[in-house]
């Protein structure tokens, strides 16, 4: 039923890009249909003794907005991913092998985030982290916005470095936010929940960017026919630069290079246009990271596990010292349980971030 409703909503989104209108029927037919099938998943969870998705779970608000922020912070790196895929390969005319080397900083700054990402939790929290890391997002793809039909590699590699560090650490802090704010007893929920999230981001990300996208491209191709291109020509060219490639080399000639120029110039527009909105909503995730806790609640032996250790070590050799003047060193451990109250043991109720768990996901 939540498959079948998500797949609705898409189709819905993916309809409206291809020039429907938000009102035609191709596309507000799915996406009522959709929106009633979610609504439905949702009432019949909340009514189940053991439900697949614990609902109540989203009453928290810092639980729901940590979900939302993995949500589109996996739609927008998702969706640029695979507009800068065809960018390089279509409109610089790269290889697959200078592509995949050209995306290496965003990796290689996703995986610096992620191996920080533990100390910056501690020292900044959820808060800044994600909301910080959604600015830094943003910064990144406006800057992308300055690359046109020639090659910058240089620009192109600080972009990746930044978009790749904004965004692993704001799916850092919400994904250690969200199990944070999760009871011990539901924590697995909450870690299907967040999982979950990630695939609903990427899904989303790649329906709504790239209706955004194509929305964007198709009016730029309306003056072909102006230039002499058959109407056949131009409307097969409207679906993807990669299709209106083919139709320019089988038009051959002068109107298949000015359908390959028309086109290579209403993506690069499109282009733009995609990336402004994207930048848009991820400034909407940075406000709507005020409500995460600006601090991250754990117990102190588990967020400074180095601290916790060396205060074990001093109490052991303490033990040790004054073991020497007792006879009995049960008698001892007693006593001294007696003089520490403050020795106490770690409250089990909520999570350590993920540097040693590794549950932090990584950008890629």
């Amino acid at each position: 039923m939540a498959a079948a409703g998500v797949l609705g909503v898409v189709w819905g989104v993916k309809r409206a890009g291809t020039g429907e209108g938000l009102l035609g029927p191709a596309t507000l037919a799915p996406l009522l249909a959709g929106g009633a099938l979610l609504a439905a998943f949702v009432r019949r969870q909340k009514r189940r003794t053991h439900p697949l998705i614990d609902i109540g779970m989203f009453a928290r608000p810092a639980f729901s907005t940590a979900v939302g922020c993995i949500v589109l912070a996996m739609l927008a790196l998702v969706g640029l991913e695979l507009i800068a895929v065809q960018y390089l390969q279509l409109v610089l005319d790269l290889s697959p092998l200078e592509t995949g080397l050209r995306l290496l900083p965003l990796t290689f700054a996703a995986m610096a985030a992620g191996a920080t990402g533990s100390s910056t939790l501690r020292r900044i929290g959820p808060r800044r982290m994600v909301g910080w890391g959604f600015v830094l997002t943003a910064v990144s793809v406006l800057m992308l916005t300055a690359m046109g039909q020639h090659d910058r590699p240089g620009l192109m590699a600080v972009a990746f470095v930044v978009l790749g560090f904004g965004l692993q650490s704001t799916l850092f802090g919400a994904y250690e936010s969200m199990l944070s704010e999760a009871p011990a007893d539901r924590a697995g929920g909450a870690a299907a929940i967040g999982e979950t999230s990630y695939q609903l981001g990427a899904g989303m990300g790649i329906a709504l960017l790239g209706s955004v996208m194509n929305a964007a491209y198709t009016p730029g191709l309306a003056r072909l026919p102006e230039e002499g291109v058959p109407a056949p020509a131009g409307a097969a060219a409207s679906h993807s630069l990669g299709e209106a490639y083919q139709v320019a080399s089988q038009l051959g000639g002068p109107l298949g290079e000015v359908l390959r120029s028309t086109a290579r110039h209403a993506f690069i527009s499109g282009l733009h246009i995609t990336l402004l909105v994207s930048a848009g909503l991820l400034l909407l995730g940075a406000l709507a990271a005020l409500r995460l806790p600006r601090v991250m609640e754990c117990p102190p032996l588990l967020c400074e596990p180095r601290a916790a250790a060396d205060d074990r070590q001093a109490l052991d050799a303490r033990e040790a010292a004054d073991s020497r003047g007792h006879r009995s060193v049960a008698g001892h451990r007693e006593a001294t349980d007696r003089d520490r109250p403050d020795v106490l043991l770690p409250v089990p109720g909520r999570r350590r971030p993920a540097e040693a768990t590794g549950s932090g996901r990584a950008a890629h």
